[in-house]
């Protein structure tokens, strides 16, 4: 790709992912549960499904098989500012390593198509400042160009924007993305193989837009306690990053910026745990974990620091939270006696009720009953209702 791209996203080797979900027993759970057949009831599926029917018999092959062998390699798109400034309106897209005997397959499925929309199309001989006699230019309207090779597929919004991607790849072009700092810098951090990986230039952003990205201060109390220091950072890193990856059984998804929180100033260091101590508390192991969660937030400091952090139309809603403690616990002062009792980690872990961890047993331990053990019966009448709610509570 080109340098100067404002975002950048590829998929390498999801074919070969489809092809384990399509043979998945969760796929077919999903496709056997009582939502999907509702699912399958309504107007929007019929139409949708018919559309792939009639793309599928076109293309002599299920949307799966096709999907499969054109993504076996790497799909990457870019975008980069118009001339205009719109951080966003020139697109470029790169379909590489299919095979070419489907690409040619492909190709031919797809002309008798293309015939039925002559008038909009417009076939012109390779781009001469690149050559490579094995495409040819198709333009939509003048407003979308796609180039078909043997075993590759590039289209741009714009024929320049085309003529530079397709110039990359044969080498006759220099200054590609890989080359821009910013880019550099994210793939030094965050790696360049993985299943599906995203880039956004921050700064260029920042540029483009004439102020930081993130707001100075939050509107929402909860936003500012999950999202404040990574806000903060992001608005001074020249990138933002995203991965995905899967391994054995499952997915991992990790997002990467640059900054040091040691650097931030003292409201905003609220949110990060010292660099050099052991951070968040791993989640508890506790049995038939369900989902966990651990965060870290000095939530007493924040809260003196309140006023750096959240908008001023905000702060009079703590002063009346703080005049109902009052009330709750005469004498005590709310951010110097109260929050700080809730430390600087949280965890929240979601698991059936078990006692195994605790030191000894809870006197009153909450249990589901079936509603025919304690409800009337005419033929017992109350007699039998209080006996089992005698039980109930003895137990």
């Amino acid at each position: 790709m080109p340098s100067g791209a404002v975002g950048y996203a590829e998929v390498t080797a999801l074919g070969p992912l489809l092809e384990r979900i399509e043979r998945s027993s969760y796929l077919e759970m999903v496709t056997a549960s009582p939502q999907f057949r509702t699912l399958e009831k309504s107007q929007q599926f019929k139409k949708g499904d018919a559309a792939r029917k009639i793309v599928e018999t076109q293309l002599g092959m299920d949307l799966w098989k096709t999907f499969q062998e054109l993504l076996r390699d790497r799909l990457a798109v870019a975008v980069y500012p118009k001339p205009d400034g719109n951080p966003a309106g020139n697109v470029l897209a790169l379909l590489r390593g299919v095979d070419p005997r489907v690409l040619s397959q492909f190709r031919q499925r797809i002309e008798p198509l293309m015939t039925l929309f002559e008038e909009q199309l417009v076939v012109s001989e390779p781009i001469e400042e690149v050559p490579n006699p094995a495409y040819k230019i198709i333009s939509f309207q003048g407003k979308v160009f796609v180039a078909l090779g043997d075993s590759w597929v590039a289209a741009a919004s714009s024929r320049e924007l085309l003529t530079t991607g397709l110039g990359l790849m044969t080498g006759k072009e220099r200054g590609s993305l890989a080359e821009d700092p910013a880019f550099r810098a994210m793939s030094e951090q965050m790696g360049n193989a993985h299943l599906v990986r995203a880039y956004v230039n921050t700064g260029l952003l920042t540029k483009a837009k004439g102020s930081r990205l993130t707001p100075e201060k939050f509107d929402n109390p909860l936003v500012s306690m999950f999202l404040g220091g990574i806000a903060e950072l992001a608005a001074g890193s020249p990138y933002a990053g995203l991965s995905l990856d899967v391994e054995q059984d499952r997915f991992v998804l990790a997002s990467g910026i640059a900054g040091d929180s040691r650097n931030l100033d003292e409201a905003h260091r609220v949110f990060f745990s010292d660099p050099a101590g052991p951070g968040t508390p791993v989640i508890p192991q506790v049995p038939a974990l369900i989902a966990g969660f651990t965060f870290h937030l000095d939530l007493a400091n924040w809260y003196r620091q309140r006023e750096k952090l959240l908008d001023a139309g905000l702060l009079p809603n703590f002063d009346k939270f703080e005049t109902g403690i009052a009330t709750l616990l005469p004498g005590r002062d709310v951010g110097e006696d109260v929050v700080p009792l809730v430390g600087k980690n949280l965890t929240i872990v979601a698991a059936p009720q078990d006692y195994s961890h605790l030191d000894g047993r809870p006197g009153i331990k909450l249990r589901r009953l079936r509603s025919s053990s304690i409800w009337p019966s005419r033929r017992k009448g109350a007699t039998s209702f209080n006996s089992s709610f005698k039980r109930c509570r003895q137990s």
